[in-house]
């Protein structure tokens, strides 16, 4: 745990004990951190991979889309992030 997830931890504790949280309050609560806490992992580690399908013409995306461009690649078309999750793009080859 960061030192910023136990602040926001420290934070939601007093004020459960200060206006009188209920269990399930807190346990909503928690839930709600561990959730942010997924996402903005989810979010910051590494890029979006990005393989070219040649069968049907477009490229597939780690975050489960998909992609056509006309004219070369992402690269060559100076994409640089994602536009569906906003992470950097890596092309990879496809197996």
């Amino acid at each position: 745990m960061t030192p910023n997830d136990d602040c926001l931890i420290r934070y939601l504790e007093a004020r459960r004990d200060g206006q009188g949280w209920t269990d399930e309050e807190w346990d909503v609560a928690t839930c709600v951190i561990d959730w942010l806490k997924s996402q903005l992992e989810e979010l910051v580690t590494g890029p979006c991979d990005w393989t070219y399908d040649d069968l049907y013409d477009f490229f597939e995306t780690a975050c489960g889309e998909s992609f056509i461009i006309f004219e070369g690649g992402p690269q060559e078309n100076k994409m640089i992030y994602c536009p569906f999750c906003g992470k950097s793009i890596k092309e990879t080859d496809h197996e």
